[in-house]
């Protein structure tokens, strides 16, 4: 079963900070704007890989919220899994983890800290957030150490894997 695809943003992003008519005329151009990739007649820029997966995290950490299984699902391999080492070892597989997802309330979730790495084909994005949560009535909150690893699909970037290392939570429920 594949999952629906994930639209990816646009490779480009608007910019609303240019004075009118910039980029007309050749003398109006910024060499700096130019040289980093702003196309200043058409008022874009273009958004990296990095940038991509990384508001593709936050919507997905929204479906999360939400308590949304269809929406959180096309974000997904279909061999997805969260993975839970600390303290004992958890491998909640896809179709298990979206039974769950309603019975996941998330009170108050931050992101302290996000690095996203690119690759041929993967992506990584490393976080430390701060989450207030029960799961199945089961108190989940505190500091967090998430790494989601996302993989190129025929049609979309999707998350394979989820490992998350809570710095304080108790046990994690199962569905």
């Amino acid at each position: 079963m594949n999952a629906a695809p994930v639209e990816v943003p646009s490779t480009c992003a608007s910019d609303t900070g240019w004075p009118s008519g910039a980029g007309s005329d050749p003398s109006e151009r910024d060499p700096e704007r130019v040289a980093a990739g702003w196309d200043e007649r058409r008022r874009i820029r273009p958004v990296g890989l990095d940038t991509q997966i990384s508001d593709q995290t936050d919507r997905w950490q929204l479906t999360i919220q939400a308590r949304d299984p269809e929406g959180a699902a096309q974000f997904l391999s279909d061999d997805y899994a969260l993975v839970i080492l600390q303290p004992q070892l958890a491998v909640v597989r896809r179709d298990e983890w979206l039974r769950m997802l309603p019975d996941y309330k998330v009170t108050g979730y931050s992101v302290e800290e996000r690095i996203v790495e690119t690759g041929r084909g993967l992506c990584t994005v490393f976080q430390r957030v701060d989450q207030t949560a029960e799961v199945k009535g089961v108190e989940r909150s505190g500091i967090f150490i998430l790494v989601d690893v996302w993989v190129q699909d025929t049609d979309a970037w999707r998350v394979w894997r989820r490992h998350s290392t809570p710095l304080s939570a108790g046990v994690a429920p199962r569905a």
